[in-house]
């Protein structure tokens, strides 16, 4: 899988599990609480990413919707899926 590919599955997520419809404004630098999203939908995000990745993410992502943004949490996805980022 691609970083792309990730990319995308995340933001596939977001847009069809969570429900934001803001699939064209999510950039790398975009700020969750931007879209609408806090330290709660976050969290279940990470659930929703741990189940169509198979990770187990557990307590090591700190969250904090005033400053998480999107580049944050794909860089730390493609980490824990070991693509080259």
């Amino acid at each position: 899988m691609t970083s792309e590919a990730v990319r995308e599955k995340i933001i596939d997520i977001i847009v069809r599990d969570l429900e934001i419809p803001f699939r064209d404004e999510i950039k790398e630098d975009t700020l969750m609480i931007d879209i609408g999203m806090d330290s709660i939908s976050i969290m279940t995000l990470l659930v929703y990413i741990e189940e169509s990745f198979g990770l187990d993410i557990g307590d090591d992502f700190i969250i904090d919707s005033k400053t998480q943004k999107f580049g944050d949490i794909l860089r730390y996805i493609l980490c824990k899926v070991e693509i080259d980022y």
